[in-house]
C-alpha cells in the first residue's frame, strides 16, 4: 500500500512545483497539499476503503480547483478579450495556457478518482449521479459518453441513467437521433417501467417546442420572414446559461479560445454518440413493438437541421384548434396537410408523441394513471400546439375507461383546462363540461362520480365573478346536490360540505357586492325576493337535516347541526336537540332507511360520534354569553355524565378532551381547591388512565411552583404529587420517561436523595428498558 501511495505522490510532483513556480501557491500552501493528499491516498488505499474515503478525497480536489482558478484570475492570467491585440499579448497568453493546464491536471485527478471509486462500487447509483453532474459542470463531453456507456452496462434495468443519457445528448449536444436511440433500446429492456414512457415522451415535446421556437425565430409570429433570419448554424448553438464571467476563463468554458480548451475533450466530436456494444440483457430479445413502429423507425432519421433546411417557402398558418381541442380543417383534411412546410407539419400531427403513447398503452394497457400522466404533459405544453395528440389520447381514455368515474371527470373538466372565468370561451366550454358529467352520471351513475361533479361545480363557483355565470353555476349545484340525495349517491362528508360551502359562498358574494358597490341593484333583488325563501344559515340546516334522514348515525353531522342550533337557537331548543342526539348515537348497529349501514362513514365507532357531540355540546355551555338557566351545578353534572361508561368514559384517549375542559373550568370557578375537588371525585369513583392522571399532576405541579416560599401550600402539594405520581406509575409501570419525572421531581423540588434513590430501584424492577432508564438517571445526577 505504501508503495502506491508514494508513487502516485512522485507523479504529482511536476504540477506542484509548477503551481509554486507560478504563484498560485506558497511553498507552505504546498507541503500542506502534500500532507492532506498523502492522508487521503492512504485512506483510499487501505484493505477495506469506504466510498466516503474517495468522496472526501474528490471534494478536496474540486476545491483546490476552484481556489486555484480564482487565484489565476486574481493575478491576471486571463487571455486579453481583444483578439486584435491578442498578438501583443503572446506571453500573457503562454502563461495563460499554462495555468490553465495545471487547473485541467486537477480536473484529470478528480476524473481518476471518480473511475477508481466507480470499479470498486459499480452499484452505488448516487455515485453515478454526482459523477455525471460534475462532469457536466466542468464540460468533460467525451469523459461523459464513455461514461454514460460504463453506467449503462452495470445497470441496464435501471430506467434513470437511460434518461440522463438521453437528456445529455438532446440538451448538450443538441441530438435528437442520438437521444431517440438511447430511449428506444432502453425502453426495449425496460417495457414496463412507467417513468421511463413518460420521460421518452416528454423528450419528443421538448423537442418539437424546440422547433417551434426556431421557427419563430425565421419566420416571426405571422409566418413571415424576419428582417435578419438566423442562419441554420446559428440556430444550432444550444444557449450556454453556465458561462462564467468575462474574466473567468478556465477548461471547458464556451468563451475560452481553442488554444486554451480542455486537453481531454479536444478531440470529441459534439455528435459522437453514447457507445454501448450489445449487452447480455438484449441477446436473444426479438425487437420490440417500439422499434418497429413506422413512425417512430421514421424519427431516427429525422433531423432538426434537415426540417430547417426544408422551411423554403413562406410560412402558412397552421389548422386551427377549436374550443373542444379538436383541429379544424377547410375540406379535405389531407389537402390541408399538404400546404405546410416541413416544420408545420411535425409541429401540427405531433406524430411522434402519438405513436409514443399508443405503444405505451399497448405494454401497459389497464392503468388510468399512467394514462393521465401522458395528458398532463401535453397540458404543460400547451393547448393548441398539442391538439391534436389530447384528442387522440381522449378518445382512448373514452374506449378502455368508459364507466371509470375518475376517466369521465378528467374527459369533462378538460374543456375548461387553462382557460380564465372571465374569458368570453369559458362559458360555452363549462356547458360541455357539465354536459359531460351529466350525461355520464345518467350512463354510469357512482357515488364518486357524482362527489367528483359536484366538486368541480363548487371550485369553479368559487372562481367566477361574473354574475349570471354564478346564476348558472348556483343552479348546476343546487340540481346536482338534490339529484345526489334523492339517487343515494351521497355520504356524511358531501352534506357537511354543502353545508359549509352554502355559508362560506354565501359570505363571498356578500363581500363581492360591496366591492363592486351595487347595493341599488341588490336592495331591488331582495324587494322581489320571496318571503319564503330560505337564507344561507337556513340551506346549511336544510342540508344538515338531509343529511342526518339519510344518516342517523353519523356523529359529524349530529355535531355539526348541533353548532348550528347552539349559534342560532335559545338554551331549551339545544337541550332538546342534545338529546336527540344522544339518543340517536346509542351503541347500536346502525339501520339506513330500513337497510343495514355498510358505508364507512355510516359506521363509525359509536364512542367517536358522541365525544364530538358532548364536546360540541359542553363548549357551548361554557360560553360567557350562554343565556340564563344554566348554573354552575348543572355543567358539574353535565361532565360527569359525559364521562360514564355509556357516554365517553372507559376509555384514556377519549376521556382526555372532557377531562381537560372540566380540570379548567374548575379552575376557573374556584381555583386549585376547586380543581382537587373535581379530581378527587373523578378518581373516587373509578380509576383513570395515565393521560388523565398526568393533567392532574400539570395542575399540582403548576401549584408546587405558585406556592414557593409558602410552607403550608407546599406541603400539600407535595403530598398530592406524590400521591399522584405513585398513582401513574403503579397504572403504567414499564414507561421510563414517567419513572424519570418522578425522580425528577424528588431530586430537584423535594431534594430527598434517598426517596429519588428508592424510586429508581423500585423503576430497574419493573421497565423493560433498564438502559435507557439508567442513562437517563446518570445524565439527571450529573446534572445537579
Amino acid at each position: 500500500m505504501a508503495e502506491n501511495v508514494h508513487f502516485q505522490l512522485e507523479r504529482m510532483l511536476p504540477d506542484l512545483e509548477a503551481l509554486e513556480r507560478k504563484g498560485l501557491f506558497s511553498k507552505d500552501e504546498i507541503k500542506a497539499i502534500v500532507k492532506r493528499r498523502t492522508d487521503l491516498e492512504y485512506a483510499i488505499h487501505r484493505r477495506i476503503s469506504q466510498c466516503a474515503d474517495y468522496l472526501r478525497y474528490i471534494e478536496y480536489e474540486i476545491n483546490l480547483h476552484r481556489l486555484c482558478k480564482k487565484r489565476r484570475i486574481r493575478l491576471g492570467l486571463v487571455p486579453p478579450q481583444d483578439k486584435k491585440n491578442a498578438k501583443g499579448d503572446a506571453a500573457l497568453v503562454r502563461e495563460t495556457k499554462a495555468a490553465v493546464k495545471l487547473e485541467e491536471a486537477i480536473l484529470k485527478r478528480v476524473e481518476a478518482l471518480y473511475s477508481k471509486a466507480l470499479k470498486r462500487f459499480p452499484g452505488d447509483l448516487e455515485l453515478w449521479n454526482q459523477f455525471f453532474e460534475w462532469s457536466r459542470s466542468v464540460g468533460r463531453n467525451k469523459t461523459l459518453g464513455r461514461s454514460f456507456a460504463r453506467a449503462i452496462q452495470v445497470h441496464s434495468t435501471k430506467p434513470t441513467i437511460w434518461i440522463m443519457a438521453a437528456g445529455w445528448e438532446f440538451e448538450d449536444k443538441n441530438n435528437i437521433n442520438n437521444a431517440r436511440i438511447l430511449m428506444q433500446r432502453g425502453l426495449r429492456l425496460n417495457r414496463y417501467s412507467q417513468f421511463f414512457w413518460h420521460e421518452y415522451f416528454k423528450l419528443e415535446l421538448m423537442w418539437l417546442e424546440k422547433l417551434r421556437q426556431r421557427r419563430i425565430i425565421l419566420f416571426g409570429d405571422d409566418g413571415t420572414p424576419s428582417a435578419n433570419p438566423a442562419k441554420p448554424d446559428d440556430l444550432t448553438q444550444v444557449d450556454d446559461d453556465d458561462r462564467l464571467s468575462d474574466n473567468e476563463i478556465g477548461p471547458g468554458d464556451a468563451s475560452a479560445p481553442a488554444s486554451l480548451s480542455s486537453v481531454d475533450d479536444e478531440d470529441a466530436s459534439p455528435n459522437d454518440p453514447v457507445s454501448i456494444p450489445e449487452m447480455d440483457a438484449e441477446r436473444g430479445l426479438e425487437r420490440s413493438r417500439l422499434e418497429m413502429d413506422p413512425t417512430l423507425a421514421a424519427s431516427l432519421s429525422q433531423d432538426t437541421e434537415e426540417l430547417v433546411a426544408g422551411e423554403r417557402m413562406r410560412s402558412i398558418p397552421a389548422p386551427k384548434a377549436d374550443s373542444e381541442g379538436s383541429v379544424e380543417t377547410d375540406g379535405d383534411t389531407s389537402k390541408q396537410f399538404e400546404k405546410l412546410t416541413p416544420i408545420q407539419r411535425v409541429l401540427t400531427e405531433v406524430a411522434i408523441p402519438r405513436a409514443i403513447y399508443r405503444n405505451a398503452i399497448r405494454e401497459i394497457p389497464n392503468d388510468l394513471a399512467f394514462r393521465l400522466g401522458f395528458l398532463k404533459l401535453y397540458q404543460r405544453f400547451g393547448e393548441k400546439e398539442t391538439a391534436m395528440g389530447r384528442e387522440e389520447l381522449l378518445a382512448s381514455l373514452k374506449a378502455d375507461f368508459g364507466s371509470n368515474s375518475e376517466a369521465i371527470s378528467v374527459i369533462a373538466e378538460v374543456n375548461v383546462f387553462g382557460v380564465e372565468t372571465n374569458s368570453p370561451e369559458f362559458p360555452a366550454r363549462l356547458k360541455k363540461a357539465v354536459s359531460y358529467y351529466e350525461q355520464g352520471l345518467k350512463n354510469h351513475p357512482s357515488t364518486d362520480l357524482r362527489r367528483r361533479y359536484l366538486s368541480f361545480l363548487a371550485t369553479t363557483l368559487s372562481a367566477a365573478v361574473e354574475p349570471h355565470l354564478r346564476e348558472y353555476l348556483r343552479i348546476c349545484l343546487r340540481r346536482a346536490r338534490a339529484a345526489a340525495h334523492s339517487e343515494n349517491q351521497s355520504t356524511p362528508s358531501m352534506y357537511l360540505e354543502w353545508a359549509k360551502g352554502e355559508t362560506s359562498e354565501a359570505q363571498a358574494a356578500g363581500g363581492a357586492r360591496e366591492e363592486r358597490g351595487d347595493e341599488e341593484q341588490q336592495s331591488r333583488k331582495r324587494q322581489k325576493r320571496d318571503a319564503t325563501e330560505r337564507t344561507p344559515s337556513e340551506e346549511a340546516q336544510q342540508f344538515l337535516e338531509l343529511g342526518l334522514s339519510r344518516f342517523p348515525t353519523s356523529g359529524e353531522l349530529w355535531s355539526a347541526r348541533l353548532q348550528f342550533i347552539c349559534i342560532n337557537s335559545k338554551s331549551d331548543t339545544v337541550e332538546t336537540q342534545f338529546n336527540r342526539c344522544l339518543q340517536s348515537l346509542r351503541p347500536r348497529s346502525a339501520m339506513i332507511s330500513g337497510n343495514l349501514a355498510t358505508s364507512t362513514e355510516a359506521t363509525t365507532h359509536p364512542i367517536e360520534d358522541r365525544l364530538q357531540v358532548w364536546t360540541t355540546y359542553l363548549r357551548w355551555m361554557l360560553d360567557a354569553s350562554t343565556p340564563g338557566k344554566i348554573t354552575p351545578a348543572f355543567i358539574a353534572r353535565r361532565f360527569i355524565q359525559s364521562l360514564t361508561p355509556t357516554e365517553v368514559g372507559g376509555s384514556d384517549v377519549h376521556e382526555a378532551p372532557i377531562v381537560s375542559m372540566y380540570l379548567h373550568w374548575s379552575f376557573e370557578q374556584g381555583g386549585i381547591e376547586k380543581v382537587r375537588n373535581t379530581y378527587d371525585h373523578l378518581l373516587g369513583l373509578r380509576q383513570r388512565g395515565v393521560k388523565v392522571l398526568e393533567m392532574f399532576v400539570d395542575f399540582e405541579e403548576k401549584e408546587f411552583e405558585e406556592a414557593s416560599g409558602q410552607a403550608g401550600r407546599l406541603k400539600t402539594a407535595a403530598a398530592r404529587l406524590r400521591r399522584l405520581y405513585d398513582c401513574c406509575c403503579d397504572t403504567t409501570s414499564k414507561r421510563v420517561d414517567l419513572w424519570m419525572r418522578y425522580i425528577e421531581f424528588e431530586f430537584r423540588k423535594m431534594k430527598d436523595l434517598g426517596k429519588a434513590t428508592q424510586l429508581y430501584w423500585r423503576a430497574a424492577k419493573e421497565v423493560t428498558d433498564k438502559t435507557d432508564l439508567s442513562v437517563r438517571y446518570e445524565a439527571l445526577k450529573n446534572s445537579l
